[in-house]
C-alpha cells in the first residue's frame, strides 16, 4: 500500500478521526439493522466498513504516536 505524508494540525487530525469514528459507528448500526435483508447488498458495505475501521485504527495510532510532540 502506498503511503502519503500529510501535515495537518493536531486539532484537524482529531476532527478527522472523530468524523471517521462516527461514520464507522453509523455504518455498523446500519449493517446490523439490515442483516435480515439481502446479504448480497451488504457485502460491499461490510468490506467498506472493514476498510474504514482499519483507517480509524491507523489514524488513532498515528495521532497517539505524535501527540507528545504536539503538546510541547
Amino acid at each position: 500500500m502506498s503511503k502519503i505524508l500529510i501535515r495537518i494540525s493536531y486539532k484537524n487530525a482529531c476532527i478527522l478521526k472523530h468524523a471517521l469514528r462516527d461514520n464507522v459507528v453509523e455504518k455498523e448500526e446500519w449493517i446490523n439493522a439490515n442483516r435480515d435483508g439481502v446479504f448480497n447488498t451488504l457485502d460491499s458495505e461490510v468490506k467498506e466498513l472493514e476498510e474504514e475501521q482499519r483507517a480509524l485504527k491507523a489514524i488513532t495510532v498515528e495521532i497517539d504516536r505524535n501527540k507528545e510532540r504536539c503538546h510541547m
